[in-house]
């Protein structure tokens, strides 16, 4: 598989009345991370051990060993949830989770910027809450991947509204929605500006998680 390569122009998102029907967001604290070093999992043939950087080395067992070689995975830049209970799974504690486009036999990591930076928020210009979440919390979270269609309009297997997308060269986004049926979504953007991607083999409407 080869690693998206995201063209995108840097946003701002304004902190104003528009954001209130996004609160939902604020309970996740997402991070650029970077995989420092994969191994295999001791206790389980379809897990991967992960070190990575979000500003501070955590371990990540994640269940991505049928989708990439490990080569593919060492140095890559990807975003985590970073206030996701810690939880042991097949006996290596999991101290965050990376996020991932999924659709059935595809699964693809999301991509932050290139030039983002381990640590680097990921909160659309809003506060992160530092909380931590247990993680059926986090599977109420409505997180999808979306088609640019214009500067206003996105397709996530229906057209919805989003802000912000001037400029955005990128096929697939990422996004929030405040609820599986809303009819507008909030882009992934780091605290820079840069819009989180993947890769264009994942169909609009995909879920992330």
């Amino acid at each position: 598989l080869n690693a998206p390569r995201p063209l995108f122009s840097k946003i701002v998102v304004e902190k104003d009345e528009d954001v209130a029907p996004y609160g939902g967001f604020e309970k996740l604290n997402l991070k650029v991370g970077q995989i420092l070093k994969v191994q295999d999992h001791p206790n389980a043939d379809s897990l991967l051990l992960l070190e990575v950087d979000i500003g501070r080395k955590i371990q990540v067992v994640a269940g991505l060993k049928r989708y990439y070689d490990k080569e593919e995975l060492e140095g890559r830049k990807v975003v985590v949830v970073s206030n996701l209970k810690p939880a042991k799974l097949r006996g290596c504690e999991s101290q965050g989770m990376l996020l991932a486009a999924d659709a059935g036999e595809k699964v693809f990591l999301l991509s932050p910027p290139d030039d983002a930076v381990p640590g680097e928020a990921v909160n659309s210009g809003m506060e992160q809450s530092e909380r931590i979440i247990d993680f059926k919390d986090f599977q109420k979270i409505v997180l999808r991947i979306a088609e640019v269609v214009d500067d206003d309009k996105l397709d996530v297997g229906r057209p919805i509204r989003a802000k912000g997308l001037e400029g955005i060269e990128a096929s697939r986004l990422a996004v929030f929605m405040p609820s599986p049926e809303a009819d507008e979504a909030l882009v992934l953007l780091t605290e820079n500006g840069g819009a989180v991607t993947v890769d264009d083999a994942i169909p609009r409407g995909a879920m992330v998680r």
